[in-house]
């Protein structure tokens, strides 16, 4: 609908001036100069979108050159079409400039054509004209940006929600890799454990060492298990059930494959906690997981492990403590929470870890507006800190 309106204006209007004028020739002592200012004029409305100003002050000029030589012209109409052109496309302080230009013509023309005691009325017609033109194109500039600002708006909340859709993958993506990590890493540390505990035993313990690999089995199809129920969200079709997240419920099993590796594991927990949020209970059992896959990977003379988990109020306060036959090294300046803070953290630790498993749950704490601390002590490694109920 735009643009046949604005092929009207390009095309039709010079057209209809023009035809308009020719009425006037005939009648005119001057038909050529007519002929080719009108033709001027009025033509040269074809560029009034691309350069109003331009077009509106040819236009003024012609009028001038027209009224100097004493001849009139209906293409004088043309001056009316530009200005609202400049009133259209262009800012308001150009708008008002043309707009006075216009009146200062209108003063001047009307005391050449109108009758003498008329003046006033011939130049109130032409200033209601000229101001009637003006007040169209200043409302088509209000109406064209409006619609500028609402489509950009619009252009903006989509944007927006594209990010919050990018923002909210992305964080699935990192709840995924964390439940990733703390899947796969205490079930093969439980696995490895267990393996090697196996390898060394001798023809005459192979009753305890077939004992050893039913659990190694056991603990490999349950790490397969719970994997494949965390690669289930990613699937896309609706069916796709979600397997409830662990729950304090779950620690005994836990702590009990812990034991299977030969180490003496103590679980204190308040009776309060089976009470405590489905999402405070997976972030705890999380924290003990990772922090008992820790010790079984990077503490290889740990002896013992206490897990303690308190309930006080709306916070909650946990600690897994270690301790080992040897003492523990303080990590090298820089190491603290990142390569050295993947393991368990002890001196004694046979490898650095990668900085994921304490950062995972730094980050998982954080959620609930609590604080996690993790380092070495005389005899060993300490995790410990409290998260709220209530997330912030």
């Amino acid at each position: 609908m735009v643009t046949l309106l604005r092929l009207a204006s390009i095309v039709v209007a010079p057209i209809v001036l023009t035809v308009a004028a020719t009425h006037e020739l005939a009648y005119n002592a001057s038909p050529i100069l007519q002929w080719v200012a009108v033709l001027a004029m009025v033509w040269s409305l074809v560029a009034r979108r691309r350069a109003p100003v331009a077009v509106f002050a040819f236009g003024l000029a012609m009028v001038g050159v027209m009224a100097a030589v004493n001849v009139e012209s209906v293409g004088d109409l043309a001056i009316l079409v530009a200005l609202y052109s400049v009133a259209s496309h262009r800012d308001l302080r150009y708008s008002l400039a043309c707009l006075a230009a216009v009146e200062l013509g209108v003063v001047l023309v009307g005391m050449r054509i109108a009758p003498h005691g008329s003046v006033g009325d011939t130049v109130l017609v032409l200033s209601a004209m000229s101001a009637g033109a003006f007040f169209l194109g200043t409302t088509a500039r209000a109406q064209r940006r409006y619609l500028a600002s609402v489509e950009d708006r619009a252009e903006r909340v989509e944007r927006e929600r594209e990010h919050l859709a990018e923002l909210a993958a992305a964080d699935e993506r990192a709840r995924i890799a964390r439940e990733m990590h703390d899947i796969v890493a205490h079930g093969l540390s439980v696995v490895i454990t267990l393996a090697d505990g196996a390898a060394e035993i001798t023809p005459a313990e192979a009753g305890p060492g077939r004992e050893a690999m039913r659990q190694v089995a056991a603990a490999g199809r349950q790490s397969l298990a719970e994997m494949r129920s965390l690669l289930s969200v990613l699937r896309t079709d609706d069916v796709a059930e979600r397997e409830p997240q662990p729950d304090l419920a779950a620690l005994e099993a836990l702590v009990d494959d812990v034991r299977a590796t030969g180490l003496d594991v103590d679980l204190d927990q308040d009776a309060a906690c089976s009470r405590l949020p489905s999402t405070v209970q997976a972030t705890l059992y999380r924290i003990v997981q990772e922090s008992t896959t820790n010790v079984l990977r990077h503490a290889p003379t740990a002896q013992r492990i206490l897990i303690d988990l308190t309930v006080r109020g709306d916070t909650v306060r946990f600690s897994i403590a270690e301790f080992a036959t040897e003492p523990a090294r303080v990590v090298p300046a820089g190491a603290g929470s990142g390569s050295h803070s993947g393991g368990s953290g002890a001196g004694h630790a046979t490898a650095l870890g990668s900085g994921n498993g304490i950062r995972g749950m730094r980050e998982r704490v954080a959620l609930f507006g609590g604080e996690l601390e993790a380092g070495p002590t005389v005899d060993g490694w300490l995790v410990r800190g409290y998260l709220r109920m209530a997330q912030p």
